[in-house]
């Protein structure tokens, strides 16, 4: 295990890095063959971890956050569209969504899409 705080490393951006190049060394030192490391998004570690041929992931947490952030946007948009809009006027996948497949086949067959 691998202790720094800010005193030792100036910016807490720092902290991540080097305690990654200091765990990295000693886990090595033992002879462990480190092959995948899943941590936050950071850039630096992503570098440290290609120049030690290690295979970099992030954290399911921030992808997760990423898209729930999306599905709640097309949530909104679709709670604020009218249910007598019509499909010429959506502009959203969230507004087309509103539609039922039978009245968008009759927009596409009319307009020969």
């Amino acid at each position: 295990m691998v202790t720094l705080t800010q005193k030792e490393t100036g910016p807490s951006w720092r902290i991540e890095t080097q305690a990654l190049q200091q765990a990295l060394s000693t886990l090595q030192e033992k002879g462990l063959n480190i092959v995948e490391v899943i941590h936050d998004d950071n850039m630096q570690v992503d570098a440290i971890l290609s120049q030690h041929n290690i295979l970099s992931q992030k954290d399911l947490w921030y992808k997760c956050k990423n898209v729930m952030g999306k599905f709640k946007e097309l949530l909104q948009e679709k709670r604020r569209t009218p249910q007598d809009s019509t499909v010429e006027a959506a502009t959203t996948i969230a507004q087309v969504a509103v539609f039922s497949i039978a009245q968008l086949k009759d927009y596409c067959r009319e307009n020969n899409l």
